[in-house]
């Protein structure tokens, strides 16, 4: 039996689609760390159930993906991040499926905290950068009726 992890993906998609950006940008002189060219190490997403108190947990190498999903952030705001998908089937092998590119638009709301928004749903998401900056990962939290759903994304400069 397959795990279809295709919702949490997508979600994850859409933020990161809003996140990242086209390469014409690459010699601006932005000052965001975010700003750049990215290329998407792993994909992570947790749930917790308000009511039963079920959780769970997923984390994907999004290395195994060809080709190796990116994401880039423009400085003017636009963003593109490769669409992928996650499969896990019974034996516990992981395939990765890419589709293409999504678009969106980003703004940092304040230090480390940006706003993604992507054919008109805006979503909040943290930034947590490290290794002089050449890493960072970036976390969104939903709240759907009696779900809490978070997707992070660790992403490494190109």
């Amino acid at each position: 039996m397959k795990k279809n992890l295709f919702y949490p993906l997508a979600v994850f998609a859409l933020l990161l689609t809003i996140i990242s950006c086209n390469s014409d940008d690459d010699n601006n002189s932005s000052n965001d760390p975010i700003v750049g060219n990215w290329n998407v190490v792993e994909l992570g997403y947790s749930y917790e159930d308000v009511v039963t108190g079920d959780t769970g947990e997923e984390v994907f190498d999004a290395t195994i993906c060809n080709p190796n999903p990116t994401m880039t952030f423009s400085a003017n705001g636009n963003a593109t991040l490769t669409d992928m998908s996650f499969d896990v089937d019974t034996e516990n092998n992981t395939t990765c499926e890419v589709f293409g590119t999504l678009n969106g638009d980003w703004v940092e709301l304040n230090n480390n905290l940006y706003a993604i928004t992507f054919e008109g749903e805006t979503l909040e998401m943290t930034a947590v950068f490290s290794n002089n900056e050449n890493m960072v990962t970036i976390t969104a939290q939903e709240h759907h009726d009696e779900e809490i759903n978070e997707t992070s994304l660790t992403l490494e400069r190109q």
